[in-house]
Order: structure tokens, then sequence, then C-alpha cells
């Protein structure tokens, strides 16, 4: 009996030993791997601050991140490379935790761009995973759904390493990690990468292109998480050689090259360098723990001041980094020698003009026919800018338009409109014109009423005009009851003259 019963318990120790793996249970001595360590999340909840290099429309994102995008060239497909607006949105569906999530959006346009942000404070050598939610509503009608969506819409998350070089962070440096793409319509998809920390700061990117300016493109980011990775890891994704580049973005989005310097804003880390500053011209080096407003507060200048004189776009600094405190003295002029014989006298700078005008665009065909009725429409707002700096705005009044701002020098600029709700676009609504010295230069914005479908809409402005053009339409019919009046008094008048005439016979 008992070596029975020794037989059956080898046996149950021997079953618990081949079906323990299949359980889940882990051999003795064997390591639970350390959980994973947050090192940053974003849940985009709260604290939306406006991205005040965003010269178009809305741009909200929380604070420390900022919109990036290619910027669009005259020689750009139409439709294409446009910026794009930027909101917390908390719409069912497209929130994947919580109550928030970034929105980024253009109308009858496309976009290649995202948001991204610094972080700050990473152990070098340590491997990390970042990771985020990302989903698009590309369609051409207002279906909650991706209904005949954009073509080719990609999405991807990528870390570029700062190592300090006084150059400028961009999605667009060969230095950038990016996750492998991917194209998610109406549900969440989590892209993921890990690589290995080289230097304490690296900066988060979100990527998204498409190729078709449909009526709505929209990509929707959530739950942006950096974590720390036990142990050895899979490898870095695929580097710069499968990375866009300046070269790939122009084959994904049908653009020219890339100059960050209108629409792209590099994250600049550290101002331009200082070596051609004036000796005479006070500065500040920055120490450890010093920022912008504790600088400020020390020196007596401004925070508006410092960052205008040092080129800052961030409040971001590094240790070591000089901070100009007043402008430089401007060195003295030399006195012009009258050119002599043969000489090339150089041309003076040419000015050149950009209008503005918004219109009904009752046919939809995005050009304004005034013949047909497609009158001027009040009240939109646009703004024009320069290299991140307001440079004129205009709210038309339906009567006085094209406006044209005069004495712009020759270069691109970022044109706008904000429209009421209650009108459809049928153009884009933000281009970069180039401004040619001696000519002028016209954005035009098609609207279309909401409510009344296709039927054109008279702007009150010019109500008047078009009430008395619709009564002048009466005249005719007025005068020929006039002329039939007549001719009935004559009538009568003459056969009273001729009975009066036949009694006197």
């Amino acid at each position: 009996m008992m070596l029975r019963i020794r037989k059956i318990a080898a046996f149950l120790t021997l079953a618990g030993a081949l079906m323990a793996p299949a359980l889940g249970a882990r051999p003795a001595g064997a390591q639970t791997p350390a959980p994973a360590d947050v090192v940053f999340r974003e849940t985009f909840e709260a604290g939306f601050v406006p991205d005040t290099f965003c010269a178009v429309g809305t741009c909200q994102v929380p604070a420390g991140w900022e919109v990036w995008w290619v910027p669009r060239r005259e020689t750009d497909p139409e439709g294409l490379n446009f910026q794009p607006q930027a909101a917390r949105i908390s719409a069912l569906g497209r929130v994947q935790t919580g109550q928030g999530a970034q929105r980024l959006f253009v109308e009858r346009a496309a976009f290649t761009g995202g948001v991204r942000r610094v972080i700050s404070g990473i152990k070098v050598g340590t491997r990390l995973r970042v990771s985020a939610a990302m989903q698009v509503w590309s369609t051409n009608d207002e279906a909650s759904f991706s209904a005949r969506p954009s073509k080719d819409v990609r999405l991807r998350i990528g870390v570029e390493p700062l190592t300090g070089d006084p150059k400028s962070a961009s999605a667009f440096n060969p230095g950038v990690i990016w996750s492998p793409e991917t194209d998610v319509k109406d549900r969440f998809n989590t892209l993921t990468l890990e690589f290995e920390a080289r230097t304490s700061s690296f900066v988060i990117y979100t990527y998204a292109t498409m190729k078709d300016p449909v009526r709505h493109n929209e990509v929707f980011i959530d739950d942006v998480v950096v974590e720390t990775v036990a142990g050895i890891a899979t490898p870095d994704p695929l580097r710069s050689a499968n990375s866009p580049g300046i070269a790939a973005a122009a084959t994904v989005t049908g653009s020219l090259p890339v100059t960050a310097t209108v629409a792209a804003p590099a994250l600049t880390l550290t101002p331009a360098p200082t070596a051609a500053r004036p000796a005479s011209g006070k500065t500040y080096k920055v120490e450890s723990g010093d920022t912008l407003s504790g600088i400020a507060a020390k020196t007596g200048v401004g925070v508006d001041d410092l960052r205008r004189l040092n080129g800052l776009r961030t409040d971001l600094l590094t240790v070591g980094q000089e901070l100009l405190l007043e402008a430089p003295p401007a060195p003295p002029t030399a006195t012009p020698r009258p050119p002599g014989p043969g000489t090339a006298v150089a041309a003076a700078p040419q000015f050149g003009l950009l209008c503005v005008e918004a219109f009904f665009d009752n046919d939809g065909d995005g050009k304004r026919q005034a013949d047909k009725g497609e009158n001027l429409v009040p009240n939109v707002f646009f703004s024009i800018s320069a290299a991140g700096q307001l440079v004129s705005t205009r709210t038309t009044d339906g009567i006085n338009e094209p406006f044209c701002v005069q004495n712009l020098a020759t270069g691109s600029y970022i044109v706008g409109a904000t429209t009421l709700q209650a009108f459809n676009a049928t153009t884009p609504l933000n281009d970069t014109k180039v401004v040619q010295g001696g000519s002028a230069t016209t954005f035009s914005v098609g609207l279309r009423p909401k409510s009344a479908g296709n039927a054109p809409i008279v702007p009150t402005a010019i109500a008047a005009q078009a009430g008395n053009r619709e009564l002048s339409n009466l005249a005719l019919p007025i005068l020929a009851v006039g002329i039939g009046a007549l001719l009935v008094v004559g009538g009568v008048f003459f056969a009273l003259s001729y009975f009066l005439k036949q009694r006197r016979i």
C-alpha cells in the first residue's frame, strides 16, 4: 500500500512539473522581469495652451508641445502641404483613455506634420520604449467614418537624440529614429519604438502624411508614454536610411526639399552662434537651474525681450549658453563713394502687393465669377505672416475687396482665413504666397452656405444694391401697363368724340 502511494505521489510531481510551463508557472530560481518605469506620460487631458508659431487658425497643444509641418511652396500640387491646425478633442471614438486627445486637422487640404516635445533628464545608456496611440479620420463628406478617404495616409512616431549641438532639431535630420509606418482609420493603433538613450535629452515626434485634399483630413493622438525597458530589448527600428529625410519627404508629399525657415519651425535648443556679436553688448551665461523667467528677474530684462534679442522660439536653455541682454550698438555706417565709370549700382529693394478676398462660390469651382453673381463675403478674418511674425490682418466688409497689403518685401508669406461655421469652404483656407517686387498676388477663398445648400446668399453689406436691382426688374411691366392704360383712355375719348360728331350732323 505504501509503495502504491509513493508511486502516485511521484506521478503527480512529474505531471505538475510538465504542466507548469503551460499554466504559466515559473521554474524555481527564475527572476520576474522588473516592471517598466514610466519616465513620461501625456494623456492630453488638460493644460492646453496656444502654439504661437502657428500662423493660421487654431493651434492648441499641451504645455511643452508644439506643432511642426512641411511648408507649402507655390510649386506644390493643389491642396498639398498645408499647415495643420491643432486642438483638444473629447468626442466619443476619438479618445483612447480619459476625456481628451490631441486633434490635428485641415479642411479640403492635406498636410505632413505632427506634434513634438523635448524629454530631458534621461540617464545615458538607458533602454527606452516610446509609444503613442494614433488614428485618422479622412472623408470627403460629413460621415462619422472615413468615406472616400485620402489615399496613402501614413502614421509613425520618432525620436531624435539631442547632442547639445547648436544646430536645430528637425524631423528631417538623419539622426531621427522612426517606428514602422501604419495606416489606421477610425480606430486607435499604438505605435511603438525602442532605442538606447545616447544623450540625456531627446525629441519625440508624431508624424502623419496624406496625399488627397478631401473634405476632412484629421489625425488624433492619445497616450504618449516613455518608459524604461529592462534587459536586452529589440534592436532599434530603421534609421535614417529608411527615414523620410528631405528627399523622402518630398516623395511622400510631392513637395520640393524642405527648408525649415517659414512653416516647419526648428526646435531651437540654443541661439545662433554669438561670435559675431560686438563685445560691447551685455550678455548673461546660463547656469545650472536657470530658467528664462529667472534670468529675467536677475537681469531686469523682460522674458519677451530675451526671446526677441536671442531669437528663441522656446524657453529651453542649456548650461553655458550666452544670452544677449541688450541690442548691440549699430556698426558705423561707411560713407558711400560715388560710382565711377563702369561701376554697377545695386538696385533698390522692390516691394509688391498681397491681396485677399472671400466670395460666394455658387457653382463650387473655386473661382470667382462676378458676372454670375458670385459676390464678396463680409466678416471673414484674414491673417498674413512671415517667418512666424504677424504682418497684417483684415476682416472683410464684402465691399472693398480685394484688400491689398502694400509695400511687402519680396518673399514667401503664409495667408490664412477664418470664417463663420455657417459656411463650407470650396478652396483651401490657408496657403503660402510668394510676393514679387512690382507685382500683386491674390489669395481668394470660396465659400458656400451650409444651410442653403447651393443657393447663393447676398451679403448684408450690399443687400440694398440687390434690392434696387430687383426693383428695376419691375420697370418693364409697369411701363407696359401704363401704355395699355393710355391706349384704353385714348380709345374711349375717340369713341365719345365720334358719337358727339354724329349727333351734330
